[in-house]
């Protein structure tokens, strides 16, 4: 679902090049029924879909905040410690056959 919403906004930065309130955008991306629908909850499905058919002219403002939900969770996405650890060590290792 979040690959939707990112073509979704990357359409409308083409469309609609008029700037959207960001403290709209962000007050919209705060929302915890909107993140979970934007994340795939199908509880949240109706209820945000009904919104937008309800405000068709908010609809920029809807996509941008879903863009801004996408980018902030896969931001936020975490590797398990076992690959964290993998990386410094292979990290570390390169770093000393640079210096040998």
């Amino acid at each position: 679902m979040a690959l939707f919403f990112g073509q979704i906004a990357y359409v409308h930065t083409f469309c609609c090049p008029m700037p959207l309130p960001a403290h709209l955008i962000e007050e919209l991306a705060h929302n915890p029924r909107f993140v979970a629908y934007v994340l795939g909850d199908p509880d949240a499905q109706d209820e945000w879909e009904s919104w937008l058919a309800e405000h068709p002219d908010k609809a920029p403002l809807f996509f941008e905040a879903a863009d801004l939900v996408c980018t902030l969770h896969d931001t936020q996405a975490h590797l398990p410690e076992e690959e964290i650890n993998q990386l410094w060590n292979d990290l570390a290792s390169r770093l000393d056959e640079d210096e040998a």
